[in-house]
């Protein structure tokens, strides 16, 4: 956000946190306003729980925006992971999250999340030694089929995937006239120090 303002003054970007951790958020205000930023006018914080406010049942978008008014821009990296991967309910919240988050964007506005790999180097090392053994790392394959239910088609999908190959990251751009249905997503590509999937 304040790149955006460093760059184009003119242009309003407010910055909507959520998170169901206060501490979080505490700290998200904190950066905010050492950077310059404007509690209500460049940003707000908004305390709610992902999993029941958006993906089990859709109601986010209304308690933060008023008037019909839709995000531009849903970005929800390092969320993913805590979304089970290996019970039919952990995948139909992953899927209903995709889905209510595509929905709720304005036409033209991207949903971008990441999952870490699950063929990433030292895997076991991040879950066992890190201490991390509740994350669900997934394959790019498992993405798409998450993707595929939430009824989001494969030319509206982008995926790209760091150097170090830890992560991928999924941009989902909600076109101005919506069709089609997603399909299982191709080759990995290399082409500098970010690589994106065909």
């Amino acid at each position: 956000a304040k790149e955006v303002q460093n760059i184009r003054p003119d242009l309003k970007m407010p910055v909507t946190l959520v998170d169901l951790d206060d501490n979080a958020l505490n700290l998200a205000r904190t950066y905010a306003t050492e950077n310059g930023l404007i509690e209500n006018q460049d940003f707000r914080t908004h305390n709610a729980n992902l999993i029941t406010n958006f993906a089990m049942r859709n109601t986010l978008i209304d308690e933060i925006y008023e008037g019909g008014e839709k995000p531009h821009v849903i970005d929800a990296l390092g969320f993913f992971e805590y979304l089970p991967k290996e019970t039919r309910s952990g995948r139909q919240l992953a899927s209903a999250f995709t889905e209510n988050a595509y929905e709720s964007l304005e036409p033209g506005g991207k949903f971008i999340f990441a999952n870490m790999l699950d063929d990433r180097d030292q895997l076991a090392f991040n879950q066992r030694g890190v201490g991390w053994p509740k994350i669900f790392p997934r394959s790019i394959e498992e993405c798409a089929e998450i993707i595929e239910q939430a009824g989001i088609a494969k030319e509206n999908v982008k995926v790209y995937i760091p150097e170090d190959g830890v992560y991928a990251v999924y941009e989902i751009t909600k076109p101005h006239v919506v069709s089609g249905t997603v399909s299982a997503m191709g080759q990995r590509a290399t082409e500098g120090a970010l690589r994106q999937v065909a």
